[in-house]
């Protein structure tokens, strides 16, 4: 008897509010990150261009 297995090429979890919860926005937890590192940016732009970047990616997995 053989058994087929499906190959999955990309494998995502939902994460973000379901599993996870933060406690900052991802512009504050980038910016924390990058003045530790002499890098200072303002937190509401990162998430903004976060955002941003974030749906232009889900449209090229389309």
């Amino acid at each position: 008897m053989s058994i087929i297995i499906p190959r999955f090429k990309l494998c995502t979890f939902d994460v973000t509010h379901t599993l996870l919860k933060f406690q900052a926005s991802v512009g504050e937890q980038y910016a924390k990150i990058g003045k530790m590192y002499g890098v200072e940016r303002d937190p509401d732009q990162i998430s903004k261009s976060f955002r941003q970047l974030w749906k232009e990616s889900e449209l090229r997995c389309i």
